[in-house]
């Protein structure tokens, strides 16, 4: 197939069909239907999701979603913490939410303003927030944030949109 100016289209549900690889034995599909890219708005606040008073310096945050599977980066600047609630600081926002049973996690490049952490911060995704780990010890929690918290990181997981 040659397309000297423009795009392959499929209709909805339809793909690049992979089929004439080997089957794994659990095997649920070999057809390639769906990819995506943009943009999302991350929202550092606590897992309790009662939320005012926030303001932030910036907030740059892509994705790529390749079949079920979800890529996040993201650069978020708090100015003003505000009000938030909950136990857990968590990134709220995401584009698409987490499969249950297929959680998700990343890992944080750089981080400043969080109080009481051990250096190493990760995440894990579940239903529609990624929690802050503490070095693999434990939740961040909504109190470690201030008003200049800052995270920069990738988040990997699975959706079943």
């Amino acid at each position: 197939i040659d397309i000297p100016n423009g795009n392959l289209s499929f209709a909805a549900g339809h793909g690049i069909n992979f089929s004439a690889n080997a089957n794994a034995t659990d095997m649920t599909g070999e057809t390639l239907d769906d990819y995506e890219t943009g943009t999302w708005t991350p929202s550092l606040q606590g897992d309790g999701g009662t939320l005012s008073g926030q303001s932030y310096a910036s907030r740059v945050a892509y994705y790529t979603k390749i079949g079920s599977f979800v890529f996040l980066s993201c650069d978020a600047i708090l100015t003003t913490l505000g009000s938030i609630n909950g136990s857990y600081a968590v990134i709220k926002g995401l584009p698409f939410s987490v499969v249950t049973s297929h959680m998700g996690g990343g890992s944080v490049g750089y981080h400043a303003g969080i109080n009481n952490n051990s250096g190493t911060l990760t995440f894990y995704a579940a239903g529609n927030q990624v929690y802050l780990m503490n070095g693999g010890t434990g939740y961040v929690q909504r109190t470690d944030l201030t008003n200049t918290s800052r995270i920069i990181g990738t988040i990997v997981y699975q959706t079943g949109v």
